[in-house]
């Protein structure tokens, strides 16, 4: 705004100046680069439903009679849906080798899949099942019944059928043939139910369980894990002139100022050895020792340069004293102690004690292995003949009810 004092020209200038800078500007540049130094692509699996499970159709009726059977654990109309199923044999070294009988082929059923993964077999569940059917007439009516492993048969909750398990005399000799078992039902509709269990899989796995090691005793301790130690002092110490199993393992015992050169024994009491049979043990040291378990002497050590050889050695179950007698370094005083043991003769010892054990497995076996099924049938009696032909009449017996009017009484009754 210019004040009104008079013009330009006579000593009343007027202007304006202003100066604008760029700031930071932000933009996106697109960078040209190669797709492998800058990748793109996508994965994506979709995950198919289970198939359904295979259904067999119910016969039709012919003629009067039932059919025959008159009902098999393959009918429809079941409470639970499961898996027809067959087996020949299992594909595992492992498994199962005898087949199933063509009658259980046929007519089998399992409440699992028939898998080969681990787990699959449901070993020791309880499966239930059951299917309403309709019994034409009374009569004794078959049950014929053939199970891996164990089941049982009701019909209205009364136990009908009960099946032992597939190590009995009469499955072992009978292997390909199906148990029978007669049953008086009567006319009308009922309930049959099935019960059936697989054996409990036991897979175990073979590891190498550790029972004891010098390693463990490398940081200064009396007792540890049930184990007491006695005699000298012990020290982690490694050398070069030793190999890996020695640096790693070894004990030294804390050398005397002066004297030595006699034999001192390193003593672990109450070792665990679980169980009797074959333990590898792995001995070495720098000088001469010797491994004594249980008042025994089972090993003399190897040396420590080469590498080690691990041994197969007998012995019993129990708790026992764990020890080693080794040879002392002899020192004058003349001998720098801690150079000696460094730089001409080191000391020390290295043990590991392993066994071979059966640990169970928490997944079980497979399907393929330790198969489950149960293959039923129910087979009716003859049908009842219809009655015909001519009759004699041999007697008339007529029941006359009355006309509803009193009968009169006598007079000579009155």
């Amino acid at each position: 705004k210019q004040n009104y004092n008079g013009a330009l020209s006579r000593g009343n200038p007027m202007g304006f100046a202003m100066n604008i800078t760029v700031g930071e500007v932000i933009s996106d540049i697109v960078s040209q680069r190669s797709w492998n130094d800058n990748p793109m692509g996508i994965a994506l699996t979709i995950d198919a439903p289970e198939p359904p499970v295979p259904q067999e159709p119910k016969p039709e009726q012919e003629g009067r009679c039932p059919p025959n059977p008159i009902w098999t654990t393959r009918f429809p109309g079941a409470k639970e849906q499961w898996y027809p199923v067959k087996f020949n044999g299992s594909k595992s070294p492992q498994g199962k080798k005898e087949p199933w009988g063509d009658f259980f082929n046929r007519y089998a059923i399992s409440p699992v899949p028939p898998l080969d993964t681990p787990g699959s077999d449901a070993g020791g569940a309880l499966f239930t099942n059951s299917w309403e059917i309709d019994i034409p007439y009374d009569g004794f009516y078959k049950f014929a019944v053939q199970r891996d492993n164990t089941a049982r048969l009701y019909v209205d909750g009364n136990l009908a059928f009960d099946t032992a398990t597939s190590g009995d005399d009469i499955w072992k000799n009978f292997r390909d043939k199906p148990k029978f078992q007669k049953v008086f039902i009567a006319k009308g509709r009922h309930i049959i139910k099935v019960e059936l269990q697989n054996t409990v899989s036991e897979v175990f796995d073979q590891i190498s369980q550790k029972i004891f090691r010098t390693m463990d005793w490398q940081v200064s301790t009396e007792s540890k894990d049930g184990i007491t130690y006695e005699g000298p002092p012990l020290f982690a110490y490694e050398d070069s002139r030793w190999n890996q199993f020695m640096n790693r393992h070894s004990l030294s015992p804390v050398i005397p100022g002066e004297g030595g050169g006699d034999r001192k024994t390193f003593t672990w009491k109450g070792v665990r050895f679980p169980e009797s049979g074959q333990y590898d043990i792995t001995f070495l040291a720098d000088n001469d020792a010797k491994l004594i378990i249980g008042g025994r002497q089972v090993l003399t050590s190897q040396g420590f340069a080469e590498n080690p050889q691990t041994f197969k050695v007998n012995i019993t179950q129990g708790i026992f004293d764990v020890v080693i007698d080794s040879e002392y370094p002899y020192t004058t005083p003349e001998t720098n102690t801690q150079q000696y043991f460094r730089e001409i003769n080191p000391t020390g010892f290295g043990l590991v004690i392993r066994k071979n054990v059966s640990v169970r497995s928490n997944s079980g076996k497979s399907w393929d292995e330790n198969p489950m099924g149960i293959g039923a049938v129910l087979i009716p009696p003859p049908c009842p003949r219809r009655i015909r032909g001519r009759g004699v009449v041999t007697d008339v017996i007529v029941n006359d009810p009355g006309n509803g009017y009193l009968r009169p009484i006598p007079q000579d009754q009155g």
